[in-house]
């Protein structure tokens, strides 16, 4: 091992550490203001132990990632134990700190046992049918409760301690971890603030004010566990019933939080390094560190992205990275220094957490429901179940709020695949290229377009809609040679979509039809490498109008030898010389000159002299726009016969735009030179030619008024 290679495993671990510090004490901090206050010590031993226990347990699964506490279960874990206090009287319990505690480490060991359950029956791939909105809801309700509960316990210590060095801690801490992740995102923005709070705390201790520190006893070696009543809880469950299958349910729900965690967490981190899948031996290994980890007393443990990631930025993670994590986490716990951290320092540290959890394009959206403004597609939806779920976390718990965020995610899931996966189909004569063509060209289109079809899907496209999505795109290849699968309002699909899509394309292929596929704009990679992975030969089209352009290049190019656009002997464009005598025409080829470009070049650039008209002889061109930064436009195409720049050519004025010869373009082209000399020489030549450019530049303007009502006729029904 060189010595660049142990630093950096040193520095992964480090800042793993030091990502994860931060979220343990927050999350030991939600779950023992619930469960046991004067247990806060022991409760960061416990969970500094856990993460430890996993670390090591998980170091050499073949997808390992960084386990530590997890906010959204440690608040759904202390709204389980505020509930459970509520109902113990009744139950005939005493609610003491030793119950409450007991309750919580059982809670923790039967999410480990439904997480082992979850990974036997292969649930991850359920994942994939849970609406993204679900899962913002979650979060931004974890976000809002933590606000919450964290500024509710500020105001109660005030009383306990001085009160400005409480709220100078906590705001210096909360800043700090802000400003931090805004200007240095790769920073480790808690494990700073963190820091800056301790180093606060320690001053106003010495300038003699009175501050909580989260452990006054200093290092503690004795678990949690071992102050609990577990005897008293046990020997009460299996004499009640209700207690029983509360504790059980609570353990499902807290087991399929951490199962979802800890999977999102996998294929996040998989996004980045390539490592897929786990082994059944690593699952059940994970799960019985979870499970030990849970019977201490420890937060709850799941695989956390930030954690991971932080890792990540100096190596790989690896079983030497994960050990020697787990040793510095106990280390830095032995020499006492997180029992120096004043309790305002991990409030102000969790208020950081939970206004980066907030969801901000949630709040945007939210901000336009109350406006009345429009939002595209199913956002409204999105919205209301994400402001549901919010609501039922801040009044009601995070366990209400789990169980009805599915309950209508499921709702949900259902009502959007009830809509039928292809929202509408055109014909080529209903839909066009917005590609500059000569007349000739473009009546042969006219007079074929029913052999080209396009079809508009939309939506979230999965298993349950599969087989109409089958049915749909099979009836195309009855009427249709040509088919344009347009993807662009599809948000989401999966697998079994995707193969069903990879199993028509092949029938159709197979019977002679041609398909072109239009790349969806909003998605992910994953999305479009997951179609790509399914269908051999799929090409991306950027976009519907460059989709249409190349079905009709294809429909031209099929054409028969007898076809009215090749039997013209000259290539040049028919409409420039409409109408004129032979005599006319010789004159005005004799001033044309012949051109060629390679593909790539340029025939035209922004901000040059317009004092050439040009016809595409051979070939094709891009029209371009530069956005700056934002990078190019394509707002249209020429074909061979297409008449090019003669706007510039009339009124004088710069090119607006680049034109690029996207194959080798051969062209013949008229300077304003040699326009000049035909006015003088003949006029009448001159008014003909200035007519049939007015007639080509109406009918690319009717072109253009065409393409624009599409955007109207998307809103059409299926025909």
């Amino acid at each position: 091992m060189t010595k660049n290679s142990t630093t950096a495993r040193l520095s992964a671990a480090l800042d793993g550490v030091t990502a994860a510090i931060p979220i343990n004490l927050g999350t030991t901090t939600l779950i023992y203001a619930s469960a046991a206050p004067s247990l806060l010590g022991m409760g960061v031993f416990a969970t500094m132990v856990g993460t430890a226990i996993m670390l090591v347990l998980t170091c050499s699964a073949k997808r390992p990632v960084f386990y530590c506490g997890r906010l959204f279960e440690a608040a759904t874990l202390a709204s389980m134990v505020t509930q459970f206090t509520l109902l113990a009287p009744a139950l005939g319990l005493d609610p003491s700190e030793g119950v409450r505690l007991a309750y919580c480490c059982a809670v923790m060991v039967l999410a480990a046992v439904f997480v082992m359950l979850l990974h036997a029956v292969r649930a991850g791939r359920l994942i994939e049918f849970i609406p993204a909105p679900v899962f913002t809801g979650f979060v931004t309700g974890v976000a809002v409760l933590i606000a919450v509960t964290q500024l509710s316990a500020l105001w109660r210590l005030q009383t306990q301690t001085d009160a400005v060095a409480l709220w100078s801690i906590a705001l210096g801490t909360f800043l700090v971890g802000i400003v931090i992740r805004i200007y240095r995102p790769k920073w480790p923005a808690s494990g700073i603030a963190m820091l800056i709070g301790l180093l606060q705390g320690l001053a106003w201790q010495q300038a003699g004010a009175g501050v909580m520190m989260i452990s006054s006893a200093g290092v503690t070696w004795t678990l949690p566990v071992f102050h609990a009543a577990i005897d008293t809880l046990m020997r009460v469950a299996l004499t009640n019933q209700m207690l029983l299958v509360g504790l059980v349910m609570n353990g499902g729900i807290l087991g399929v939080m951490i199962f979802l965690s800890t999977v999102v967490t996998s294929r996040t981190v998989t996004l980045v390094d390539g490592r897929h899948g786990d082994s059944r031996f690593d699952k059940w290994r994970m799960s019985l560190g979870m499970l030990i980890s849970g019977a201490i007393g420890s937060a709850p443990m799941s695989g956390s992205p930030m954690c991971s990631l932080s890792a990540m930025r100096s190596a790989p993670l690896a079983a030497p990275v994960l050990i020697t994590a787990a040793a510095m986490g106990l280390v830095i716990y032995a020499l006492g220094v997180l029992s120096w951290l004043a309790v305002a320092a991990v409030a102000g540290g969790m208020l950081c957490e939970a206004w980066i959890m907030f969801d901000r394009t949630y709040l945007r959206s939210l901000t336009k429901v109350i406006q009345r403004q429009v939002l595209p597609g199913h956002a409204r939806e999105d919205t209301a179940l994400v402001t549901v779920v919010v609501l039922a976390a801040v009044l009601a718990n995070m366990v209400v709020a789990l169980l009805l965020g599915l309950l209508l995610g499921l709702v949900m899931y259902a009502a959007r695949n009830s809509k039928r996966p292809v929202r509408a189909v055109f014909s080529g004569l209903q839909l066009k290229s917005n590609c500059a063509r000569s007349q000739i060209e473009a009546a042969y289109l006219l007079a074929q377009g029913n052999r080209l079809c396009i079809a508009q899907l939309d939506g979230d496209l999965f298993f349950a809609i599969n087989s109409r999505l089958d049915r749909e795109i099979t009836q195309l290849q009855n009427a249709s040679e040509s088919i344009v699968l347009d993807w662009s309002r599809v948000r989401d699909l999966d697998s079994s979509v995707a193969r069903t899509v990879a199993s028509w394309h092949t029938r159709a292929n197979a019977a002679g039809h041609h398909i072109f596929h239009v790349k969806p704009k909003d998605v992910t990679s994953a999305f479009t490498e997951l179609l790509q992975s399914q269908v051999a030969d799929l090409q991306w089209q950027p976009d519907l109008d460059r989709a249409l352009e190349s079905a009709e290049n294809l429909l031209l190019s099929e054409a028969p030898a007898s076809a009215p656009h090749l039997s013209v002997v000259w290539s040049a464009a028919p409409g420039l010389l409409r109408n004129l005598s032979t005599d006319h025409r010789a004159q005005v080829e004799k001033l044309m000159v012949s051109r060629f470009y390679k593909t790539g070049e340029f025939i035209f650039r922004t901000g040059e002299a317009s004092d050439r008209l040009v016809v595409l002889q051979h070939g094709s061109a891009d029209v371009l726009i530069d956005l700056g930064a934002e990078g190019n436009i394509r707002p249209t195409g020429f074909r061979r016969g297409a008449l090019v720049g003669e706007i510039g050519f009339l009124d004088g004025s710069k090119r607006s735009a680049d034109v690029l010869a996207a194959q080798d373009v051969m062209t013949l082209e008229l300077s304003s030179e040699s326009f000049e000399r035909i006015t003088a020489e003949a006029p009448g030549l001159a008014i003909l030619l200035l007519k049939n450019m007015a007639l080509e530049m109406g009918s690319r303007l009717r072109r253009s008024n065409a393409v624009s009502a599409q955007a109207v006729m998307d809103t059409a029904t299926v025909s």
